[in-house]
């Protein structure tokens, strides 16, 4: 029975993605958020957390951590990490080799796609894979945002749950949002889809910007 559910769910579910997609939210990433943590605003430690909630096929935290590995490279004092999820076994272990084809890549751009990629040769031709340094920085694991527990330890910076909730109805949208609240740090940001809004849902967050949000409080 397990097997079969894993089956319906992968059927199901809708992958639609590429690269940076809604670029706006990675240059919010790079111009706001990564200068507030540089600042010590977020969480107060040099340790930043992220979780890609619905990561599909990774082209979400690969760009992610594209911006990351840029950024840190400038100032070595703090470090990163990418946590990975999707309901879909069968998207996380596309993910979790990192490998597309060369349309899959176009929207990274030329300059990423030689500091990030590995070329495929023989019968690879065609292919391009993440460099290992950077597939290592993420963990991928199958969770179910309504399933009873996350596996955290501790609250992330900044949460991704981008173009998951227009599936859902209004009540488990709601019950979704405050879910994801609990697991960030005051001051910490949620960054949603553009085709997806809160209004008309009772939740924490203050509203940065459309599909930015920011749960209030101590940021030091």
């Amino acid at each position: 029975m397990g097997r079969e559910i894993d089956y319906v769910i992968d059927a199901i579910s809708t992958n639609h993605t590429f690269f940076f997609r809604e670029s706006s939210h990675f240059r919010f990433l790079e111009e706001q958020i990564l200068g507030e943590f540089s600042m010590g605003q977020l969480g107060g430690n040099r340790l930043l957390t992220i979780w890609s909630c619905a990561c599909s096929t990774g082209e979400e935290p690969y760009s992610i951590a594209m911006n990351l590995a840029e950024l840190s490279a400038e100032s070595r004092d703090w470090q990163w990490r990418i946590e990975c999820s999707d309901v879909s076994s069968q998207v996380l272990e596309s993910a979790s080799k990192g490998v597309y084809t060369h349309s899959q890549i176009q929207s990274v751009g030329n300059k990423r796609i030689h500091m990030y990629f590995e070329k495929g040769h023989g019968q690879n031709e065609g292919l391009y894979r993440i460099q290992a340094n950077l597939r290592k920085r993420l963990r991928f694991q199958k969770i179910n945002l309504f399933q009873e527990d996350y596996p955290w330890s501790r609250k992330f910076q900044i949460i991704f749950c981008r173009n998951a909730m227009i599936y859902f109805d209004r009540v488990s949208q709601k019950q979704l949002v405050h879910r994801l609240s609990d697991h960030l740090i005051p001051g910490g940001y949620l960054m949603i889809g553009h085709a997806e809004s809160l209004t008309g849902i009772a939740h924490p967050f203050q509203m940065v910007r459309p599909g930015i949000y920011r749960l209030p409080g101590n940021l030091g």
